[in-house]
């Protein structure tokens, strides 16, 4: 989750003083923000990334006084025409980086600006940007650079201009191979064609989304900025200018437009400040939030989250808010503005039903604490893992790797097929710890299935690891044993046959697969494998002690409470 640093005296002073610090404080929370750490005046508060505006503090102070009452509906942001013109090239810039967005400003740019500007804009490159491959945002100083901008692409890689941190020029070729933000982002164009701003005397501006140029550097004391967005999708494009522009404004920024020639001839100004719409389904609201609110009412509580309600069947959004995309996120809105600490339930629910556990989980937790009867220790691990552990599991090409796209990490790649290969991880990172060690983990699986209405299958598996000097077959054995006479119905009809699969993270002879029979005329089903951990596994993930383990699947259990 990305964070930002704020300032309780400066929000106070958003908030013209009408409310003090501790007020603000106890706030954050019911906007939507998770309080990190608090050290004297400054806050460091998580926010989700479907809320790009938060990515600086003026977004976060424009909610709160919302939310207080102090200035509620809609901001208004009306900018002048300013002095820059963007010329979008007709030729292959539309292949790889079609929209182009920007604005100009006249602002000090002081110390503190400049760190908010920089969070701002690695934020939205991580959030809305999705790491520069959907959106690339450049700060510049705009006393540099002389109008037209020309927006255009080459595939040359011998072009060559002074990259940001750089004292003399250097290639395309050698920008995308020496340095860090080349080796990061040139992934992002792939196709060997590499979009390029520079202004009317040939200073680069920037080569998006890998680096900006050095000659328009934005550094503390400069007192004008242009800002360049360059995107692959319109909407995003103008949804991540409207917050920069909003952002600024709300600092004292007198920002102005940029006319953009597009690449058919059209003239775009940019920002696009005005207020979007939504139809506004008053019942659907207070079924969702189980209260009885009039018009009015639900028209102050979207103030109060600097939304609008103009007509019966209309809501105002305004341009920087991307994440109201349903009449079911008007409805949340209004729980905000309303106020979640002033919500109370207005009626009782009417069932005949009566609440009781559910039996899958019941059984769970009875498979639980037999584990942890038999001296094991519970780990808990993510469902994604990283590419590491996606090697160590069993042959993939029956299941086919279930790989995130755009994901934020490499440590967070694929949803897990197998617990076995995260929790020989944890491992590795307890080597030093003494022996012997005996962890488990019940967690839920993901495979490749036709018979899914998604496509994916979603299975309970349990995982148990003992690593000791004295771990074998044997011992795992007797384990998994004990377990399924103390959580496992039908343990009878168990049975185990040697395992030799040479890609399995099992030794071959020393490790069996565990089956179930499913009716009285032989035919089972492999549920789940056990055995001694082969040298080549511990050998990759630094383990010099024996280890041994079983993984099983609980459907075929749990399928039956």
């Amino acid at each position: 989750m990305p964070v930002v640093e704020l300032s309780l005296s400066r929000l106070a002073r958003y908030a013209k003083n009408r409310v003090n610090e501790a007020e603000i404080l106890d706030s954050l929370p019911y906007i939507g923000l998770d309080i990190e750490s608090v050290e004297g005046d400054s806050v460091r508060v998580e926010y989700n990334p479907n809320r790009p505006d938060f990515s600086s503090e003026a977004g976060i102070a424009r909610s709160l006084v919302g939310l207080f009452g102090i200035e509620t509906g809609i901001p208004k942001y009306s900018f002048p025409e300013g002095p820059f013109v963007i010329e979008v090239d007709s030729g292959e810039i539309k292949n790889v980086r079609p929209h182009i967005r920007a604005l100009s400003a006249q602002i000090k740019v002081s110390e503190e600006l400049l760190k908010q500007l920089i969070a701002m804009q690695e934020d939205l490159h991580n959030g809305i940007g999705k790491k520069r491959a959907e959106v690339a945002i450049g700060f510049h100083n705009s006393s540099v650079i002389r109008p037209p901008v020309r927006y255009f692409a080459t595939r040359d890689k011998s072009f060559s201009f002074q990259a940001l941190g750089s004292i003399e020029k250097s290639t395309i070729e050698d920008i995308l191979h020496n340095t860090e933000q080349g080796r990061s982002y040139s992934h992002i164009l792939s196709q060997g064609i590499f979009p390029i701003l520079a202004d009317a005397d040939g200073t680069v501006l920037s080569m998006p989304p890998i680096i900006n140029g050095e000659i328009t550097r934005v550094k503390e004391g400069v007192e004008s900025l242009f800002v360049d967005v360059t995107s692959v999708s319109k909407e995003n494009a103008d949804t991540t200018i409207a917050i920069i522009a909003s952002m600024l404004s709300d600092v004292g920024a007198q920002v102005q437009t940029v006319s953009i020639i597009d690449n058919t001839g059209q003239m775009i100004k940019s920002p696009e400040m005005n207020p979007k719409s939504m139809r506004f389904d008053l019942d659907l609201v207070n079924a969702i939030l189980g209260m009885d609110l009039g018009f009015d009412e639900a028209k102050k509580a979207l103030q109060r989250t600097r939304l609008d309600l103009w007509a019966f069947e209309e809501a105002s959004i305004p341009r920087y808010r991307n994440d109201i995309l349903h009449p079911v996120d008007l409805a949340e809105e209004v729980a905000l503005g309303y106020g979640i600490r002033n919500i109370t339930p207005q009626r009782m629910p009417k069932s005949s039903l009566s609440g009781r556990l559910n039996p899958r989980l019941c059984m769970i937790d009875l498979a639980i604490e037999a584990i942890i009867g038999l001296g094991f220790t519970e780990l808990m691990n993510y469902s994604l893992e990283g590419e590491f552990e996606n090697s160590l599991g069993s042959d993939k090409s029956s299941n086919g790797c279930l790989k995130v796209e755009q994901t934020r990490s490499k440590n967070y790649e694929y949803l897990r097929s197998e617990l076995l290969p995260t929790l020989l991880t944890a491992l590795s990172l307890t080597s030093h710890e003494e022996y012997p060690q005996k962890v488990f983990e019940i967690g839920r699986v993901f495979k490749r299935s036709q018979q899914s209405e998604t496509g994916v299958a979603e299975e309970e598996h349990i995982a148990v690891v003992i690593a000791d000097s004295e771990a074998r077959y044997t011992s795992i054995r007797s384990v998994f044993e004990a377990f399924a006479k103390l959580a496992l119905r039908d343990s009878g009809r168990i049975s185990f046959s040697p395992y030799r699969n040479p890609s399995s993270v099992f030794a071959p002879g020393r490790s069996a697969s565990i089956s179930f029979a499913i009716d009285s005329r032989g035919r089972s089903l492999q549920v789940g494998i056990m055995g001694e951990i082969s040298p080549a596994t511990l050998e990759k993930i630094g383990l010099k002690i024996p280890v041994s383990a079983f993984e099983l699947n609980l459907e075929p259990w749990l399928s039956k409470v």
